[in-house]
């Protein structure tokens, strides 16, 4: 209900000042935190606005940078075993875009390049230097297939929604696997192929409770953590043991 009231307030607000600032985006979300705890399934977050009318509007999600390994499969005699492999430095860990429209009616290329929208433009530099030219390129079309698998990336025209001149709205989805750190989200206005307003909002996505103690614990004392995993489960495995046996 809150959240509700939240909404209704700030777009009734966006109907009276957009009119007089034109060409303006505002822009906000019914939540500020993506909070992770033990029994998180994944969320939705609502991102709604107000623009001047006749636009394409564009969301940009991108996730924290991460190093990512590919490693292509090859059959020796009767197994199929790791062969070459691919390191990228800094690849997005989460990636999504909705938009008004297919993003070729309204998205010129150097636009994408330059702002990194849509799959063919994004950076994706690789570590191994020994792999290049169409190779490397196979290997990106990996690394983006299977982040496209785990639900982690994904393009969707079509999902940004006016309501109306002026009102829009999209759904975010985050999924049970996403990773944690600060999202970084952009929202264009386009007019014809041109980029008339941006904003930028950062979302963070934390662990909450024990979930938050664990991580926080594994990542600052790396070494106590893994002596108390084996010793945990060493406990575990002696005491069902002793339970089949008297069983």
């Amino acid at each position: 209900m809150k959240h509700l009231i939240r909404t209704f307030l700030i777009l009734a607000s966006l109907c009276v000042a957009l009119p007089i600032q034109a060409r303006e985006l505002v822009i906000d979300m019914t939540e500020d935190v993506v909070p992770i705890t033990a029994n998180f399934v994944g969320t939705d977050l609502l991102l709604y606005g107000a623009s001047e009318d006749g636009g394409d509007v564009l969301v940009v999600v991108r996730g924290p940078n991460h190093e990512e390994t590919v490693r292509r499969k090859e059959k020796k005699t009767i197994i199929w075993a790791n062969g070459k492999e691919v390191t990228f430095e800094s690849a997005p860990s989460f990636y999504f875009l909705a938009s008004t429209r297919p993003l070729d009616e309204f998205l010129s290329k150097s636009v994408a390049k330059t702002e990194q929208i849509g799959y063919p433009a994004l950076t994706l530099q690789a570590k191994d230097g020994k792999v290049e030219g169409d190779n490397i390129e196979e290997f990106r079309k990996a690394l983006i297939r299977n982040k496209q698998r785990q639900g982690l990336y994904g393009i969707g025209p079509g999902l940004v929604r006016f309501k109306g001149k002026h009102l829009f709205r999209t759904q975010l989805h985050f999924p049970a696997n996403v990773p944690v750190g600060d999202y970084k989200i952009d929202i264009y206005l386009f007019k014809g192929d041109k980029i008339v307003n941006k904003k930028t909002m950062v979302l963070p996505v934390q662990k909450f409770g024990a979930e938050a103690f664990i991580y926080n614990f594994a990542h600052r004392h790396a070494l106590p953590y893994g002596v108390l995993a084996i010793l945990i489960a060493a406990v575990a495995g002696w005491l069902a043991n002793i339970i089949f046996r008297k069983a």
